[in-house]
């Protein structure tokens, strides 16, 4: 925060940390796993939860969660990739972050053209799909 950051990724729950980040108006995606720790987010005004680890989750979790929780937004993280990416879509995720299908381990500058062309083969999936 200290260094400019805009908004914060936490791996899981934990409502100290989440109550200091709101304190300091920083945007807070935390990680959930579960119906209660998405009521706690909900219930500290957090408008977007990051669900980890989506693909274990299935698509029919996201689903479900939706009915009790209309008006959270959920973004997939976890075992999203250009042939499933719509899948989420269409299962109820608004967002998605993209590990090594996007940006491969141990990836330096020398691979820019190739995440660049990664990230535009997730946006074709996508529009694919629309």
């Amino acid at each position: 925060m200290e260094a400019g950051a805009t908004y914060i990724i936490t791996p899981g729950w934990d409502r100290e940390i989440a109550k200091y980040v709101r304190s300091k108006d920083i945007l807070l995606f935390p990680g959930v796993f579960s119906p209660g720790e998405i009521m706690q987010a909900a219930s500290l005004g957090i408008e977007t939860v990051k669900v980890f680890p989506a693909i274990d989750l299935g698509f029919g979790f996201i689903k479900n969660v939706r009915g009790p929780f209309p008006n959270m937004n959920f973004m997939a993280v976890g075992g999203v990739t250009k042939e499933n990416i719509h899948e989420f879509k269409n299962a109820g995720y608004s967002s998605f972050a993209i590990g090594s299908d996007l940006v491969p381990r141990g990836a330096s500058r020398k691979d820019v053209e190739k995440i660049k062309e990664n990230a535009k083969a997730f946006v074709q999936s996508l529009e694919k799909e629309a």
